[in-house]
């Protein structure tokens, strides 16, 4: 972890011992932490992420942005995200929760608006 420059969010996913890191610089790093070695580097191109959250059900990290973006990611497809939502057109995310079961997310922005999404597929 000394070669991550300025780390922001952490979020640890427990079935697949991978530790993932979002710096202030827009990187999402994936630690392997059995090994200690990197598994993977996105380039999010958005900056420092608002929040940092993972589904439990299948272990695509959720990164909320200021922009109004959410962008799911995964470790074998660190070129681009998997999914992009833009959940709030008018305004910055201010937050980002995943159900435990993994098929709802729910967002807030700046709008004073929440919202409920079905991620299943």
């Amino acid at each position: 972890m000394r070669e991550y420059l300025e780390p922001c969010k952490l979020s640890y996913l427990p079935y697949h011992y991978l530790l993932c890191a979002a710096s202030k610089l827009g990187f999402l790093k994936y630690l392997d932490i059995t090994s200690g070695k990197e598994v993977a580097e996105c380039k999010t191109r958005r900056g420092e992420p608002v929040a940092l959250k993972h589904n439990p059900q299948n272990g695509v990290m959720c990164s909320a942005h200021s922009n109004g973006e959410v962008l799911m990611w995964t470790p074998n497809m660190a070129s681009k995200p998997v999914v992009k939502i833009l959940a709030h057109i008018s305004s910055p995310l201010t937050s980002l929760a995943v159900s435990k079961c993994g098929t709802y997310m729910a967002t807030t922005g700046k709008d004073a608006r929440f919202k409920v999404w079905d991620i299943r597929s």
